[in-house]
C-alpha cells in the first residue's frame, strides 16, 4: 500500500498565526525586561519579613531605627521640596480665587 502524500490534509499557514508570531517576537524582550526589573523587588519583599524579625531581636535596634529614619528623610526630602514648590503656587491661586469669589458675593448682597 502506497500512501499519497499529495492528498494529505496539510493546513496552509494563516495570516493570523504569522501576525501572532511576529507580535510574540516583538513582545518577548519587553516581557523579559519586565521580569528582570520586577524579580529583585519581589525577592526583597519576600525577604522583608525575615529581616524585620531579625531586626526586632537585636538590642541596638533603637539606634538603627533612628539612623534608618534619618537616611529615609534625607532621601525623600528633595521630592518633598519639589512637591511643595509645585503645589504652593496652585494653592495660592485657589485661595486668591476663593477670596475673590467671597468678595464678589458680598458685593452682590450689598447691591
Amino acid at each position: 500500500m502506497k500512501e499519497n502524500f499529495a492528498s494529505s490534509t496539510i493546513q496552509p499557514a494563516v495570516a493570523g498565526g504569522a501576525l501572532k508570531s511576529a507580535g510574540m517576537i516583538i513582545a518577548a524582550p519587553f516581557a523579559g525586561l519586565a521580569f528582570v526589573v520586577v524579580a529583585p523587588v519581589i525577592g526583597l519583599f519576600i525577604l522583608l519579613p525575615m529581616g524585620i524579625r531579625a531586626f526586632a531581636k537585636d538590642e541596638a535596634s533603637g539606634k538603627m531605627v533612628r539612623f534608618a529614619k534619618n537616611v529615609a528623610l534625607f532621601l525623600v526630602s528633595p521630592f518633598l521640596g519639589l512637591a511643595y514648590l509645585a503645589s504652593f503656587p496652585l494653592i495660592g491661586m485657589v485661595l486668591a480665587v476663593r477670596m475673590g469669589l467671597q468678595e464678589l458675593e458680598k458685593h452682590k448682597r450689598r447691591t
